[in-house]
């Protein structure tokens, strides 16, 4: 709104409302009646398309989950320019009306831009874009597509178990007796998996349900999720004291499917540690795509060797940064097939110190193009 309509005499400014005496509410009200109208589901996947500002055309895979415990909405998921197609991460809060705020992260952890808006509808976004740097602001409108979407089942399960310190317990003073000295566990596993009960959805939830398992840690990995759920039932000192595990979508596009698995722990020392990687399905086989069926025969080094040069472009310089602990440089085990390229993903303690961070790297689709197999640029 432009400032000279705050200007208008008081005379027109009254002569106004005794024209319309009915017109009591602003228009900002109406718009909030509006948003309380739209009843949210508790969890859904929506690929959603759309504008940024006058002419960017942007795409969103966006999931919202409703915490049974705290009752409070997430929504979470990426989103790419259509122009370059690397994903950016997106973190945030939904309320039940449908108002939502979300910051994008890369991978250093910094905020580079906040979605904040509202669903018109199940399938419509609106809102507005925001710079935290320079305070430059778009707006935006999306609708969701039917193409490329999966039906999902959203599974969530937590266990707690809490119990008096042994030091505690056999304490003969008073007041220590009176005290909640007690120390608790958690586990906590959000999963979205494929809906379908046909032979290829099936592939593909096994493949995620056993790599998600195979987190929990070398001869000790458990071998199903209720396992893995009261793997806690009887914790002690140097056993997982809160432990996240998470099943979700990094790209669907075409006949590809990224999900990502990912488990964090913290067994009681200086910090929680956490390992994650991206599985890439073909969703009309179910089979799990590896490096070398997307490359052309004998392309790996170079694919290598032009990985490199987008981490120093992306990272800073290797051997200054101390990167790969001074040593070679090596692509991840983990990456993910996009709308615009491939993305490649460290964790923690891989590519250096945990201090240093998971950095990450995207190679998109034109810098790799004549080491891929054709059918992948499509």
């Amino acid at each position: 709104m432009k400032i000279f309509k705050f200007l208008l005499p008081a005379s027109l400014l009254l002569l106004t409302a005794c024209n319309n005496p009915k017109e009591t509410k602003p228009d900002i009200d109406t718009q909030t009646t509006q948003v309380a109208q739209v009843k949210m589901p508790g969890n859904f996947y929506k690929k959603l398309t759309g504008k940024m500002g006058e002419n960017m055309l942007i795409t969103m895979d966006l999931i919202k989950r409703r915490d049974s415990l705290t009752q409070k909405g997430s929504l979470n998921g990426s989103y790419y320019y259509e122009k370059v197609g690397m994903p950016i991460n997106l973190y945030g809060d939904i309320s039940d009306s449908g108002t939502f705020e979300m910051k994008e992260v890369n991978s250093k952890g910094e905020e580079t831009g906040n979605f904040k808006g509202r669903f018109i509808n199940e399938n419509e976004i609106e809102g507005t874009w925001t710079n935290p740097k320079n305070k430059k602001q778009y707006p935006f409108s999306l609708k969701a597509i039917d193409n490329d979407v999966v039906n999902l089942t959203f599974s969530e399960y937590h266990n707690r178990k809490c119990r008096l310190r042994d030091e505690v317990a056999g304490s003969t003073r008073k007041d220590t007796l009176k005290a909640e000295d007690t120390t608790c566990c958690t586990i906590d596993i959000a999963m979205v998996l494929l809906s379908g009960k046909d032979k290829v959805s099936e592939k593909i939830n096994k493949a995620l349900v056993r790599n998600l398992l195979s987190l929990t840690g070398g001869e000790r990995a458990e071998g199903s999720i209720e396992q893995l759920l009261h793997s806690i039932d009887n914790c002690s000192g140097g056993d997982v004291m809160e432990g996240d595990y998470s099943i979700s979508i990094e790209s669907n596009e075409g006949n590809i499917l990224s999900m990502s698995v990912s488990g964090w722990a913290n067994t009681g020392g200086a910090h929680g540690n956490g390992y994650s990687f991206y599985l890439n399905f073909d969703k009309r086989t179910g089979d799990t795509i590896s490096l070398l069926q997307i490359l052309k025969p004998e392309t790996i080094d170079e694919l290598v060797a032009r990985g490199k040069q987008q981490f120093v472009k992306e990272n800073g310089n290797i051997k200054e940064n101390g990167w790969f602990w001074e040593g070679e440089f090596f692509l991840p085990r983990t990456f993910s097939i996009g709308k615009g390229g491939l993305r490649f993903a460290y964790n923690p303690y891989e590519a250096g110190p945990y201090m240093m961070g998971a950095p990450e790297f995207f190679l998109s689709w034109k810098q790799i193009k004549d080491i891929v197999r054709e059918e992948y640029l499509k």
